[in-house]
């Protein structure tokens, strides 16, 4: 209930800054060749996902169309359950799909969404720094700021499979303390961390580090590329810079848990923030943040409706053949 409301709250609060026709007419005004490009890159974009999925899966194999629907599946639930509950569907169908431990499946996620943060980091940090010079005045010591904090977000993130066995042991002392209080939640949390560890060190390689950060990378700049088709999509005209810095605080807004559904209003809000900082007047900022989630929604429902209705046909044939 709470991130429902939150959510109402965010919507309400930026909607009152504008009127609701102007995201009406951004909606009215795609124009459909763009709205394929946008489409092509969030399907490429997927693809890239299912390649790094099946990179940190090298101990249990697995059918890339089935781990191509499965992201999609993801992408969608995240889109329109409160909280990441995506996140959970994703055990979930690893675990009906190919057998797979919770712990394992959990452990790949989080190492992937480590691999997110490392590759939206890198890109913003690169491109705020290279065009600090055409930002609006008040903008560059916002942006040095959030550049500094990604950085060390970055260091902590790449020391992790050399630090993980130490964090784990402080956490198990820890989650030790107040087993009293939590104790299945804190089993659940020490499962997924040792799993987590134990993938970390599975791939702590500069081989594997480099490939899942390459796919890491990839998969960023596709889904940046189609924000700018989605607001090519609706006549705003932008520069790869200006949807890098302004699109990165939406992306790193609407992935904190456990805030809105499906990052509605949080996404709004960051990409507002964003936009405003790379030059966009508020209005502009706000309505456009609006058109391409609800673009992005609609996409995702498409590919992950799909997706969702080939992975039952693909349950109830192995039924049948059992």
């Amino acid at each position: 209930m709470l991130p429902l409301l939150f959510s109402v709250g965010l919507v309400a609060l930026l909607l009152s800054q504008i009127s609701i026709n102007e995201v009406i007419a951004l909606l009215a005004g795609v124009s459909p060749s763009w709205l394929a490009v946008g489409g092509l890159c969030y399907v490429v974009t997927n693809i890239f996902r299912a390649f790094r999925f099946a990179h940190l899966l090298p101990f249990r194999p697995a059918r890339f169309l089935t781990l191509l629907a499965i992201a999609f599946a993801l992408s969608m639930f995240n889109n329109v359950l409160p909280s990441r509950g995506g996140e959970v569907t994703f055990i979930y169908m690893m675990q009906r799909q190919h057998d797979m431990p919770a712990g394992e499946a959990a452990a790949v996620l989080v190492v992937a969404r480590i691999f997110d943060v490392l590759a939206v980091a890198a890109l913003f940090v690169v491109t705020a720094l290279l065009s600090l010079s055409r930002l609006p005045g008040y903008a560059p010591w916002i942006v040095l700021t959030v550049t500094l904090f990604l950085t060390l977000t970055m260091a902590v993130l790449v020391a992790i499979p050399w630090l993980g066995q130490r964090v784990l042991e402080l956490l198990e002392r820890l989650l030790g303390q107040r087993r009293l209080k939590a104790l299945t939640i804190s089993a659940l949390i020490l499962r997924v961390s040792r799993a987590a560890v134990r993938a970390f060190q599975a791939i702590r390689s500069v081989r594997t580090y480099a490939l899942t950060g390459l796919w890491s990378l990839l998969i960023w700049l596709g889904t940046f590329v189609w924000f700018w088709a989605f607001l090519a999509a609706t006549g705003m005209r932008t520069d790869a810079a200006q949807v890098i810095v302004g699109a990165t605080f939406a992306v790193l807004s609407k992935a904190i848990p456990f805030i809105t559904v499906g990052g509605l209003g949080a996404h709004e809000a960051g990409w507002a923030v964003g936009f405003m900082l790379v030059g966009f007047d508020r209005r502009a900022a706000i309505a456009s943040g609006f058109a391409v989630n609800i673009l992005t929604l609609l996409v995702s429902l498409l590919c992950g409706g799909l997706a969702l209705i080939g992975l039952l046909l693909d349950q109830r044939r192995k039924h049948d053949i059992i």
